[in-house]
């Protein structure tokens, strides 16, 4: 199935691949909306838009492994 992308996704791709000082939370951002299962699926939603250096690699797994936690936790 093909990934559908808004505008917003496509700028909050673009700010992880940029390295802006919110790019952590532009990927989780980017990840409650599309809801990747898999850290491979998180980098493609990012790759999708460009070359992701190491820095923003570094950024996409801080804000996956945030997004993996905050997804399993129960809601009061």
């Amino acid at each position: 199935m093909p990934i559908l992308f808004t505008d917003y996704d496509k700028q909050l791709a673009q700010r992880v691949l940029d390295g802006d000082n919110g790019a952590v939370d532009a990927a989780l951002a980017l990840f409650e909306r599309q809801d990747p299962t898999t850290l491979s699926e998180a980098a493609r939603l990012i790759q999708l838009h460009g070359d992701l250096s190491p820095e923003a690699f570094d950024g996409l797994a801080q804000a996956f492994d945030r997004h993996w936690h905050l997804r399993d936790m129960p809601c009061n």
